[in-house]
């Protein structure tokens, strides 16, 4: 099997573990939540809270004209996605990291927008927070999509200070070099040297 079939088949995968968490994951919730019913599962931390949300992350946008929604929503965002998934697929060159991220990003998206399509709107249930310092209601494509963000950004930060070291360690052995004594005695060949026995 080559590598870019290795690839494809590794970048369908966490695109699809991705999708079928989020989805699975709504239908418990709206098998087993009531709206705006509220189930504490750590304290006051960690509460299950459905809603339907018809606008974006964490509910940006709710409040736009259903065509803008649908625009902003669902065409924009299945462009994007197409492109990210195209280019995940072509380039050989890209890092893992940044890869994985972005496959998080697509499932993510994905998740969402089977949601917004299906049943014009997207179902959150989770919250966390301390009393009023809390998150708004998400989901688990939500989680992907942040997970996807933070991946890229630890990736690119990593990559940084490994670019960094390696010019660090460059130069220092360029300094070595330059700091190094240089032998300014004549080299003898081998036919001098037997000449000078001989004498």
């Amino acid at each position: 099997m080559s590598k870019k079939v290795q690839r494809i088949i590794m970048i369908l995968l966490l695109v699809g573990l991705n999708v079928v968490a989020d989805q699975v994951s709504k239908k418990i919730a709206r098998s087993n939540l009531n709206y705006d019913e509220r189930i504490e599962v750590v304290g006051d931390y960690f509460i299950l809270l459905m809603v339907e949300n018809e606008g974006a992350f964490l509910s940006l946008g709710d409040e736009l004209p259903e065509v803008m929604r649908k625009i902003l929503l669902i065409i924009l965002p299945s462009i994007i996605l197409l492109f990210l998934m195209f280019s995940i697929m072509v380039r050989a060159d890209m890092q893992r990291g940044f890869m994985i991220g972005v496959c998080f990003i697509i499932g993510g998206g994905i998740g969402n927008m089977i949601d917004r399509i299906i049943h014009g709107s997207v179902t959150d249930f989770l919250n966390i927070g301390i009393e009023n310092l809390r998150t708004g209601i998400f989901n688990f494509a939500d989680m992907s999509i942040s997970a996807g963000f933070i991946i890229i950004l630890v990736g690119y930060v990593m990559e940084l200070n490994r670019n960094r070291k390696l010019k660090q360690e460059q130069k220092a052995v360029q300094q070595e070099n330059q700091d190094a004594p240089v032998n300014d005695t004549p080299s003898i060949s081998p036919e001098e040297e037997n000449t000078k026995s001989e004498e």
